[in-house]
């Protein structure tokens, strides 16, 4: 029996009329060549997300091939594209030193500069997680002469950072034991919750100290909060009542300063606590909360 000749190479008029393309039988009005080739992850990694979500979604309403009518409402790969824009959002935070940097960002916004030096990268590194953050829709920015400056795109990003890091903390094993290996042994360290604090600040009960960077004061910080650097803490010893509670607070729950600050004063012969959590939270619960530079200690 002979061998069957190849059709390859042939004109296409000598093959025989063209096939149509095969039509999805849930959905007529598209061929399954065009459905298939709406991939939810073309462009992922050179554009910004919200002009990535327009390339696909013009390609799946492309009225060469669909029909928006309800026969394409559910389409598969629509739906795979709408995930995959939900996952970015976190993959953007997909690294320690991107969450870092959200962190950060939750005191105020920083210029890359200082975000390098907060976060331990070289600039080029740190500039790199920052574009991959903007492009998820997660960072803004504004341009100051040849510097730039980045903040949170919203609060609901520092809401989901932090939704993320209490979820870590009360599910994956072994987070307790890293946060002592870096804050040190805890045990020492007395705590005091938001909604106590706020009522001995009213009562005249308690000092208050923000221990964070004089940035990050500026910024934003406790309504009555006095500005004490951790690394200029002993310089405002001196100016504090001796008859009333310290309390420090810093940038979260998981903030080395307020621990240090706490130790630092306990030695000095004060009573003093840490905020349970920081700023942030505070902010975020509706209470008091100023702005501007500090007032000069007498």
């Amino acid at each position: 029996m002979g061998r069957v000749p190849s059709l390859r190479g042939l004109p296409r008029a000598s093959r025989g009329p063209a096939r149509e393309p095969r039509r999805s039988a849930r959905y007529p009005n598209c061929s399954r060549r065009h459905r298939a080739s709406v991939s939810s992850s073309d462009g992922l990694n050179s554009f910004p997300l919200a002009a990535w979500i327009d390339q696909v979604i013009k390609r799946l309403l492309d009225k060469t091939h669909c029909t928006l009518d309800h026969e394409v409402v559910g389409d598969r790969s629509a739906k795979a594209a709408l995930f995959d824009a939900f996952a970015e959002v976190a993959k953007a935070l997909s690294s320690g030193r991107r969450a870092e940097i959200v962190d950060l960002l939750d005191q105020g916004e920083r210029s890359v500069e200082e975000i390098s030096g907060e976060i331990g990268q070289s600039v080029a590194n740190t500039s790199h997680h920052l574009r991959a953050m903007a492009r998820a829709g997660i960072l803004t920015t504004r341009r100051e002469g040849t510097r730039i400056f980045y903040r949170l795109a919203s609060d609901r990003v520092a809401e989901a950072w932090a939704a993320l890091r209490d979820v870590a903390a009360e599910h994956v094993a072994g987070i307790e034991r890293l946060a002592e290996a870096y804050m040190g042994d805890r045990g020492g360290i007395e705590t005091v919750g938001r909604a106590e604090l706020s009522a001995r600040i009213r009562r005249g009960e308690a000092t208050l100290l923000d221990v964070r960077p004089v940035e990050e004061y500026r910024s934003g910080h406790i309504a009555g909060a006095r500005s004490a650097p951790i690394s200029e803490l002993r310089q405002h010893l001196r100016a504090l009542p001796d008859d009333v509670e310290v309390v420090a607070y810093c940038r979260g729950p998981y903030c080395v300063y307020a621990d240090e600050a706490v130790r630092e004063l306990t030695r000095m012969g004060f009573r003093a606590r840490r905020l349970t959590d920081g700023y942030p939270e505070w902010k975020r619960a509706g209470l008091p909360v100023s702005a501007g530079s500090p007032r000069k200690s007498r």
